[in-house]
Formats: C-alpha cells, structure tokens, sequence
C-alpha cells in the first residue's frame, strides 16, 4: 500500500523524536539495512552498522542535541516517496567525537535540511546538509572570520574531501549490488 502525506510526514517527526530521545535502535528502526547516509561529519555511510557507529558517536560528542519539533518543517512527495524535512538543531560539544575535534563545551545553534528517500516505508537515503563552517566556528575550532580568501580556502578542502568520499561510497555501492 502507498504510503500517504500523513505517513512521511508521521515517519519523519518520528525519526526526529527519536534523535531528541537518542535512542539510536529507534532511529536505525526507520531505515533500511542498506540505507545511504550522508551529512556533512561523515558522508557515505552504507548500512545501518555504520550509521549505528555515527549516531552512538555524535550522541556521545554532543549528548544534548536537540531538534525543536517546532522549528521543524516537513514538505513531503508521494512518488516516488520522499520527505525534506528544514530543522533547527542545539547542541553543546561536551564529549569525545571519533573524528577528534577537541571538547571545547562550547554550544552550537544551526539551521540545516534533511531529505529521506523511502522505500518499502523505510527510509533508503537520508542526506542532510547544514553550514559547517559556522558550525565549527560556534564549537570553537575554527575562527570566527569573514574573511573570504579563508572560508573559500576551508570550504574547497571540505567540498574537495566530500565529493572524494561521495564517489568512494557509490562506487562500494554499486559494487555490491
């Protein structure tokens, strides 16, 4: 049966609860076992074990994040199923993170989307995207500057990085199908 506006919308919220709850087995719930995983901390996971990974360490590195339901705004397509979720996110980095960014307990506040694909009612891919840079200029680990020479410098390397672990991941994708 088709899923309807009432059921992506219900799905997403739902994920979003489950991230506010961090509860990780609940979040990994709504997504296939193949799902795609992409965001700007980690882009390219493939299957549930390595999101699993991702959530247990973004939930240990920043243990009150949280997405306001109320700031969330969710915008939905039927076919093929799909939601673009807009979110606010709050968070302190108070914790240890994998990826080795210093534990500065400074706080952050930003604004990002999230697309979910979905197939037989679980979500296929999920790609979410918000500014970085500020991110990390509110966590302390970079300069606050507007310089442009700097940020342009910064944000080639990380689209540069990004793009290389994109191709990476479809290219490990495409050749386990």
């Amino acid at each position: 049966m088709p899923l309807s506006e009432a059921d992506l919308r219900s799905t997403a919220l739902a994920v979003f609860r489950a991230w506010n709850d961090h509860d990780v087995d609940a979040v990994l719930g709504y997504l296939a076992g193949d799902v795609l995983w992409d965001w700007p901390v980690s882009v390219g996971l493939y299957g549930k074990d390595a999101v699993r990974e991702e959530l247990t360490d973004t939930f240990t590195g920043f243990p009150d994040i949280h997405f306001p339901v109320e700031d969330i705004e969710i915008f939905t397509r039927l076919d093929p199923p799909a939601v673009v979720a807009t979110w606010t996110a709050t968070g302190t980095l108070s914790g240890h993170l994998e990826m080795g960014l210093p534990v500065t307990g400074r706080s952050f506040h930003i604004r990002g989307t999230t697309l979910m694909r979905l197939r037989d009612e679980a979500v296929g891919e999920w790609t979410t995207t918000f500014d970085t840079f500020a991110l990390l200029q509110q966590l302390g680990v970079m300069p606050e500057t507007d310089e442009l020479r700097f940020r342009a410098g910064v944000l080639t390397t990380i689209l540069t990085d990004r793009a290389r672990t994109i191709v990476t991941a479809r290219v490990r994708r495409a050749r386990r199908r």
